[in-house]
């Protein structure tokens, strides 16, 4: 899944957020999706859970789901192979 770029401002906006209320871990995570570099693919599965943690702080502003997708190392597919 490559993530686009409305997507990864959603990951930034939330981030700050995260920030703001001292849950730094779910920040990073967030900041660090929202960084990745144009056309770098991430797995469907991360994608999943960042979409799913974003959803649901934007809804309910609950981290629960976030802070279960912060606690995952990022995968992203590049064209030499898989690295984190």
């Amino acid at each position: 899944m490559t993530p686009n770029q409305h997507e990864k401002n959603e990951w930034s906006r939330m981030a700050k957020a995260a920030y703001a209320s001292d849950l730094n871990s779910i920040g990073h995570r967030y900041s660090g999706a929202a960084a990745l570099p144009n056309g770098a693919s991430i797995h469907d599965a991360e994608f999943d859970a960042l979409q799913a943690g974003y959803r649901s702080w934007l809804c309910f502003n609950d981290f629960k789901a976030a802070d279960y997708a912060a606690n995952r190392p990022l995968y992203h597919a590049h064209s030499t192979g898989m690295f984190r």
